[in-house]
């Protein structure tokens, strides 16, 4: 039998055919592959693909990630591209505590956020510091997995006229004390599969910020993280 040339509506039906199997065999690649973190970012910034190996590696499931923007999870402060601004204090911290409480619920944990006046604006990239308490939050929940009390408290304050605190407590296991000196220090972790980065880059974005960020015990156990922001004074008008 003789196979005539196809027809462009044929040709096109069977391209098409052609691509969704192609795109559905790469999809399944891609989600299978545990040992590589693989990801895409649509052109705003925003997860549109995050495969099993970025959820072994990063740390947080698809469905947590996809449509969020990379920047709250990794920014560019390598590159010292910090663009402050005037921002709502407690919005932004509230915002970021929506994110890094997901499954928070689920795992027992009783959440109090408390909040110091709310007309303040800190003077921040909003992305790299909600970035920052995103890390400190999901450190939190980690550190109380094991806890019988779970209790992660998060509070904003003055330190002074010019410098505004946030602070996020745990009742979790506390800090190892060989663990103290060199909590930040960049390939030191206290997970047994972290990669040591994260309060590392916590300490670059705040300390970019003119900021200081530092832990303390609770009494009773667990750990408290603080670290300050410069207040967004309002200009004379």
């Amino acid at each position: 039998m003789v196979r005539l040339p196809m027809t462009l509506a044929e040709t096109q039906g069977s391209d098409a055919r052609d691509l969704a199997l192609l795109n559905e065999e790469l999809g399944l690649l891609i989600d299978g592959a545990t040992n590589h973190a693989i990801y895409m970012l649509d052109p705003g910034g925003h997860v549109t693909i995050w495969n099993r190996g970025a959820e072994r590696v990063k740390g947080w499931t698809q469905a947590e990630i996809l449509g969020r923007h990379f920047g709250l999870f990794y920014p560019p402060v390598a590159r010292g591209d910090v663009a402050q601004q005037a921002e709502p204090r407690n919005a932004l911290v509230r915002e970021a505590a929506s994110l890094g409480l997901i499954g928070a619920d689920q795992a027992g944990v009783e959440t109090v956020m408390t909040c110091a006046a709310d007309s303040e604006c800190a003077h921040v990239d909003r992305v790299q510091i909600q970035q920052v308490l995103v890390n400190l939050i999901r450190n939190a929940l980690q550190a109380m997995a094991d806890s019988p009390r779970r209790r992660l408290t998060i509070t904003t304050a003055f330190v002074s006229k010019d410098l505004l605190e946030v602070t996020v407590a745990d009742t979790g296991v506390g800090i190892a004390p060989e663990m103290a000196d060199r909590l930040f220090q960049a390939f030191a972790s206290t997970k047994q599969d972290g990669m040591g980065l994260g309060l590392s880059i916590c300490q670059t974005i705040v300390e970019a910020h003119g900021g200081y960020i530092g832990a303390d015990p609770v009494m009773g156990g667990g750990t408290a993280f603080h670290f300050t922001l410069m207040r967004s004074m309002p200009h004379a008008g």
